[in-house]
């Protein structure tokens, strides 16, 4: 395995359901969200990717604010290629943790890490839809 710096700019929007009670303090709902973005590895090869985001994110009750959340990504690149994730965000921090678990074609047996810095915009007339930006680096590992 080949170790590479990698970032992260990305910027879409996420849809989520309605909020369910857990009880009076947490509730969660699930979303779907589509973040084109682009990822570039030690500085110098891109690739432009779209990630598709499945979650399921808790909310403190008293305040419909975020607190957590986990889920899984898949982002596509333009050869069709799949890069696979697990995805867990710490809102309190501003911040989601990408773990890389797989994929497809050149991502085939990706392994590592990389922390997003997260910007929630709440979308001004829709209740749930919100655009979301993100920036990050961290490290992948790939076949050599």
């Amino acid at each position: 395995m080949r170790e590479y710096e990698a970032n992260l700019i990305s910027a879409g929007y996420a849809v989520h359901g309605r909020i369910v009670s857990v009880d009076d303090e947490r509730g969660y709902f699930v979303a779907t969200a589509c973040f084109p973005g682009k990822l570039t590895l030690n500085g110098t090869d891109s690739y432009y990717v779209l990630g598709k985001l499945n979650a399921f994110d808790y909310v403190d009750m008293e305040n419909g604010i975020v607190s957590d959340g986990q889920g899984y990504y898949q982002f596509i690149d333009e050869d069709d290629d799949r890069l696979l994730a697990r995805w867990h965000v710490d809102a309190v921090k501003g911040e989601g943790l990408i773990t890389f678990t797989g994929g497809t074609g050149k991502w085939c047996d990706a392994a590592g890490e990389l922390v997003l810095a997260l910007l929630v915009v709440p979308h001004e007339n829709q209740v749930h839809e919100s655009y979301v930006a993100g920036k990050g680096a961290g490290r992948i590992l790939l076949p050599a």
